[in-house]
């Protein structure tokens, strides 16, 4: 046995029969090619189920970033209230319009997307606030 190419057809053969033994090499050779078709398979499947990650994780990235794109612009139209920033027409569009653009994408990314994204900044918050709080006092 320790020589043979094929070990189990010949142990099959030896207690059953060489008819056993060569329907043991067909249900190899049966599982090899259903093995084979398994991973290729498998091989179609991966790239199709990264392309969804990499999908959300683009849609997560929007969705956490586009709070900033909505922020800026209001702070603008508070200061032009303020009189901070002198009071412009243009400004005022461009800000209502960024608003408008940010509040489109932010819908566009998902629900999902937005639901983890506001988890996220709210789990990182706490950690933020104890990071100020150490570069206070280590000054």
């Amino acid at each position: 046995m320790a020589n043979s190419t094929e070990p189990l057809v010949e142990f099959v053969s030896l207690g059953l029969g060489s008819r056993a033994g060569s329907l043991v090499s067909v249900a190899v050779i049966i599982s090899a090619i259903g093995c084979l078709n398994g991973w290729v398979l498998l091989a179609g499947e991966f790239p199709a189920a990264m392309s969804g990650l990499f999908t959300f994780i683009v849609q997560l990235a929007t969705a956490t970033a586009l709070p900033l794109y909505v922020l800026a612009p209001l702070a603008a139209l508070r200061f032009m209230t303020n009189g901070r920033v002198p009071r412009s027409s243009a400004l005022y569009a461009a800000a209502v319009g960024a608003i408008l653009f940010a509040a489109v994408a932010i819908f566009g990314s998902g629900g999902p997307a937005v639901a983890w994204g506001t988890a996220l900044v709210v789990a990182g918050w706490p950690r933020c606030r104890v990071v100020k709080r150490r570069v206070a006092l280590a000054s």
